[in-house]
C-alpha cells in the first residue's frame, strides 16, 4: 500500500519542480530575492497534478490494451 504513495509523491513533486522552474525566480540586481517557499504557487501545484493525471491515464490505457473481460471494462 505504501508503494503508490511514494509514486504519487515523486510524480507530484516532479511536476511541482517543473512548474516552479517555468514560473521563474525573483531576481533583483542579479541576486535571488525570494523566500524559501516561493516555489509553492497555484501554478506549480496545478503543474504537479498534471503528471499524476497523465500517468493515471497512461496506466489505464495500458490495462485496457493488455486485459480483457471484467477488468478491461472497469478500466
Amino acid at each position: 500500500m505504501r508503494g503508490w504513495r511514494r509514486s504519487f509523491t515523486a510524480t507530484f513533486f516532479q511536476g511541482v519542480a517543473l512548474g516552479a522552474f517555468l514560473d521563474g525566480r525573483k531576481v533583483v540586481d542579479g541576486n535571488f530575492s525570494g523566500g524559501a517557499f516561493d516555489w509553492i504557487s497555484p501554478f506549480s501545484v496545478f503543474t504537479g497534478l498534471a503528471p499524476v493525471a497523465a500517468y493515471a491515464l497512461l496506466g489505464a490505457t495500458w490495462l485496457v490494451m493488455k486485459t480483457e473481460g471484467e477488468l478491461q471494462q472497469r478500466m
